[in-house]
């Protein structure tokens, strides 16, 4: 038999090596790979390169590049939601009315006040402080809550102003005396021109002064606070008009009653 085998060590030459990496053998980090048009990580030429091919064209609509394609990200909402809305959970939800969520930047509508990321009801007697502590007439902030003010034995309202005569006391800050009553169906209306109930509405002085709490929002009578009137009602000229018959109005929304269309403004 015949042994076969290596008779000596060979040792390597290092030089020879040093030739491989530049031949592109040993590329990370060397100006040969990066000749040879190999990605090198680390590189700032290359970093784009080595993370992903990239997609062809700019992504839009509230997407992002992926590597290789435009993908919404997951809870996110694509593409993005119109104003007066919110995304929540990848769905559009309306934002800034009182129960809703606060919009983006915690904003909420007139009227609301945004806490803990839900749109609160501010201003009116037992709803909180709207932003920088106001309250609707009639009420006043206290702590972060508006008070009713004006009546005998409440905080006096703005200005030290109470009802029916009386006199805010400035040792304790309430008002005290005016026996006049005021806010409710016939009565006077309340400092501001305002009234008990969102179906009385102040006429026949305010702003000048004096008026009274009469009914309102039904057909004949006075538009409620905002232009409101019950659903058979529009508001026209500060007055519940009907609406939905031939030749009337249109009702809330364009609608007419017995098939009718709406054209014009009116029920044809």
């Amino acid at each position: 038999m015949v042994a076969l085998g290596c008779s000596a060590l060979v040792a390597p030459d290092t030089s020879r090596l040093h030739e491989g990496e530049d031949a592109g053998t040993m590329m990370m980090g060397s100006d040969a790979g990066r000749d040879a048009g190999h990605v090198v990580p680390g590189d700032a030429a290359g970093q784009d390169a080595w993370q992903m091919p990239g997609c062809e064209a700019p992504c839009t609509d509230g997407t992002v590049c992926d590597g290789t394609s435009c993908v919404c990200p997951v809870g996110a909402c694509c593409p993005a939601c119109d104003v007066g809305q919110v995304c929540e959970a990848a769905s559009c939800l309306p934002c800034g009315n009182p129960d809703d969520p606060c919009c983006d930047g915690g904003a909420c509508n007139p009227g609301a006040v945004c806490f803990a990321g839900t749109c609160s009801a501010c201003g009116n007697p037992g709803d909180a402080c709207c932003d920088g502590g106001a309250c609707s007439p009639g009420a006043v902030c206290n702590g972060a809550t508006c008070d009713a003010c004006g009546a005998d034995g409440q905080p006096c309202c703005d200005g030290g102003a109470c009802d029916g005569g009386g006199t805010c006391s400035p040792s304790d800050g309430l008002c005290h005396g005016g026996g006049t009553m005021c806010g409710d169906s016939g009565q006077a209306c309340c400092i501001g021109g305002t009234c008990n109930d969102n179906a009385l509405v102040c006429t026949g002085g305010f702003p000048l002064g004096g008026g009274m709490c009469t009914p309102c929002g039904s057909n004949g009578l006075a538009c409620c606070i905002g232009g409101q009137c019950d659903s058979s009602s529009v508001c026209s000229g500060g007055r519940c008009s009907a609406c939905g018959g031939v030749g009337q109005r249109c009702c809330l929304g364009g609608s007419c009653r017995d098939g009718r269309s709406c054209r014009g403004g009116f029920c044809n």
